[in-house]
């Protein structure tokens, strides 16, 4: 409805302009054309003269006066006998008539006045008839939306289903559980992230299974051996307790005393919360008191980020992983920790840059594309999209010359991208020049280029710094455009005056002026 408004707006001002315009120009023109005529009181050629411009099929009426009355008038008997009111714009010209005057004048003297009635029945109708369209076409366009829009969510239902029925499927035990995958959208690539989560899932539970198997044959084989569990537990990096149903500790390797910063042998017999920060101390506690060997627990072997809790009472990141060994039918957890400060430390570190990037990118006021060897873009940033109308969703692993470079430009850039993958070098790599672009919706326009080359991983990756300069472009024609017409009229001024000196010394020009 705001289109159909705007348009409607922009038609009827642009119709009630050059309706004024033409009503204007006529009686100026037709005033010029009856100035000799009304100076020297011509009747004759007056009529004939407003009788063919009241021909003219839009003209309602067309009047002459002098100081002294009117000299000749022509057109529709009810516009004729009404009083003149000069119009200023549509909306003062309630009786379905445009009037207009012009003064008739001749060295500064006004001779008479021109009057000029328009129609405004024909620009109404055409007025009337392009709402009519305006709505139609929007109802069109609904409706259409309707449609897709009803389509777009059965084919999203469908694929969703399948995904529900899936997950439930894994939910169960199923790991074995695959979503046929088609097309390239979100949906597609949701299907895609599922079924590597289900491939990572079944990888994980084999190899947990293997891990299980081999730790219980390793117990049932040196259920005896104290000094080669010693061993083993000493020679670790990571952190190995061994905890009660009850919570308490039962064994620590000195990997884990190392890490908590405790003294060796001093935490055996302590509970296992004293090594977690709440809220982790509280829920793995509880889960070891209400463990239930009968009862499948997700909590168990199951890794998990949480906070440990060190001797002077810091905290500090760490992964923790419990596993439950059965030893003669008593059941015991082994927990592994490990230190993840640095992990933490090198996580945020790269979160950090990443936003800084990400702030770069989007306060930019220039465009940045970057692009691989296969000339497909691999980051779009929001300025771009401003410039070009394309989202960042659509552009992202696209050709970028299919959509931002005009077609006669397309060989000489994949030329160039030859050369760039053969000397990591180009013509325009670190330098900055001025080409042409192309928008979404098909409109050349004027930009400043510059191409910087990099690596990221031993992969090559060109980056443009686009700048839209339509702006100083129109603003250089205006310029040029000024310039000219400053020096068409400094030719007219001169032609005028030559021919204003040839006049004033003609003395019969005179004696009649």
């Amino acid at each position: 409805m705001f289109l159909v408004w705007q348009s409607s707006n922009y038609l009827v001002d642009s119709n009630e302009h050059a309706l004024i315009q033409r009503a204007r120009e006529t009686t100026t023109l037709f005033a010029t054309l009856v100035k000799d005529a009304v100076i020297a009181t011509d009747v004759a050629t007056l009529e004939a003269m407003v009788e063919q411009v009241a021909a003219i099929p839009e003209v309602t009426y067309v009047r002459i006066r002098d100081q002294q009355g009117v000299l000749a008038e022509q057109g529709h008997v009810s516009a004729l006998a009404k009083p003149f009111a000069l119009d200023i714009d549509l909306k003062s010209a309630t009786d379905g008539v445009f009037d207009s005057a012009a003064t008739i004048d001749n060295a500064g003297y006004a001779f008479g006045t021109v009057e000029l009635g328009l129609s405004t029945a024909k620009l109404s109708m055409l007025i009337n008839h392009a709402h009519v369209r305006l709505f139609m076409i929007a109802t069109m366009e609904l409706a259409v939306v309707a449609l897709v829009s009803w389509l777009l969510g059965l084919y999203l239902t469908r694929l969703l289903t399948q995904l529900q029925k899936a997950a439930n499927g894994l939910a169960q035990g199923d790991l074995d559980v695959r979503i046929p995958v088609k097309g390239r959208d979100e949906l597609a690539s949701t299907a895609r992230a599922f079924n590597e989560m289900a491939r990572q899932l079944a990888a994980e539970q084999s190899n947990l299974q293997q891990s299980l198997s081999l730790s219980n044959e390793l117990s049932e084989k040196f259920a005896n051996s104290e000094v080669y569990l010693r061993t083993v537990l000493e020679s670790v990096s990571d952190g190995i307790i061994t905890i009660g149903l009850s919570g308490v500790i039962q064994r620590v390797n000195p990997a884990a005393e190392r890490l908590f910063g405790y003294p060796s042998g001093t935490l055996r017999g302590d509970s296992f919360g004293k090594l977690l920060s709440d809220p982790f101390k509280t829920y793995y506690l509880n889960k070891l008191e209400q463990f239930d060997p009968d009862i499948h627990s997700e909590w168990v072997t199951e890794a998990r980020e949480c906070l440990g809790l060190k001797q002077g009472g810091s905290k500090f990141p760490m992964d923790l992983s419990i596993a439950v060994m059965n030893v003669e039918g008593e059941y015991h957890f082994v927990g592994l920790v490990r230190d993840l400060t640095d992990h933490w430390r090198l996580r945020a570190e790269a979160e950090r840059n990443e936003t800084l990037k990400s702030a770069i990118s989007d306060a930019s006021l220039d465009a940045l594309v970057t692009i691989n060897m296969e000339g497909s873009v691999v980051e779009y940033s929001p300025a771009a999209e401003r410039i070009f109308g394309w989202p960042r969703a659509h552009m992202i692993g696209r050709p970028m010359a299919d959509f931002l470079i005009p077609e006669e430009l397309r060989k000489a850039h994949h030329k160039g991208m030859e050369q760039f993958q053969m000397h990591g070098v180009g013509k325009l790599v670190g330098h900055r020049t001025e080409t042409e672009a192309l928008r979404r919706s098909g409109e050349r326009f004027p930009i400043e280029l510059s191409l910087i080359a990099t690596e990221v991983n031993g992969v090559r990756l060109a980056t443009a710094s686009i700048r839209d300069i339509s702006e100083r472009k129109a603003n250089e024609r205006a310029l040029r455009e000024a310039k000219d017409q400053a020096e068409r009229a400094s030719q007219a001024k001169s032609r005028f005056l030559s021919h204003m000196s040839h006049e004033i010394r003609s003395p019969l020009n005179a004696v009649l002026g």
